[in-house]
């Protein structure tokens, strides 16, 4: 075994080659070959062959890292939904009116709303009907584009129709924004701007949100 390690050396193989090919660790196989010489292109080879395995094992505890992140980020994304669970009608009007907080419209007397995100968008029509009892009728939509996408903005209103099941008799005329465009979708299909939701003769319930949300701020204090 010995001579055969001295032989694999000779060959350029590097001590863990050896190692593994004959079943010894790599301080037995450095200390039988010690005495080869090898030459500069083998020593080039080993040291390459060596970078190889370090960038590999790299590559692995990479993997393995990455892995280990997605299981947990699944284990606590499960563990978020299950602590929402089933939401109660308090629940939801308090959700509801955290949102208006955060989003709504504050500055003149009529109830309005705006984001982009439609999972957001479709919670809020979910409050508006089940707890401000507005009939669909009264909601009226209106998409703000930036103007490089103007040309889209039938299909953009297609879309928020058939995401928030309102009529496209019920939608404005879409509103652009000449502002320098700054974020690029590779796919055109995915910008849908940003929703304005108006709910006509909601004068009382828009008195009745900002009461939920003074009642929201006192939380804070």
């Amino acid at each position: 075994m010995r001579q055969k390690a001295i032989y694999l050396r000779e060959k350029g193989k590097t001590l863990r080659e050896i190692g593994r090919t004959l079943g010894i660790s790599s301080s037995t196989a450095h200390l039988w070959t010690r005495r080869v010489k090898l030459t500069n292109s083998q020593k080039r080879a080993i040291w390459e062959r060596h970078k190889q395995a370090f960038q590999e094992g790299r590559r692995r505890v990479a993997l393995m890292q990455r892995q280990l992140r997605e299981k947990e980020d699944v284990r606590y994304k499960k563990l978020g939904r299950d602590r929402i669970g089933t939401i109660s009608q308090r629940e939801l009007v308090l959700i509801g009116a955290a949102l208006y907080w955060s989003e709504g419209f504050k500055r003149d007397s009529r109830l309005g709303f705006a984001n982009s995100d439609p999972e957001m968008i479709k919670l809020f029509l979910r409050w508006l009907f089940e707890v401000g009892k507005v009939p669909r009728e009264d909601v009226r939509l209106r998409v703000g584009l930036n103007v490089a996408y103007k040309n889209d903005a039938g299909r953009v209103d297609g879309v928020w129709s058939k995401l928030t099941g309102i009529p496209l008799e019920q939608f404005q005329k879409p509103f652009f924004q000449k502002s320098k465009w700054v974020k690029d979708y590779r796919y055109r299909g995915e910008y849908l701007g940003v929703l304005r939701i108006r709910a006509n003769q909601q004068r009382r319930l828009f008195l009745t949100i900002k009461g939920m949300v003074e009642g929201l701020r006192l939380m804070g204090s």
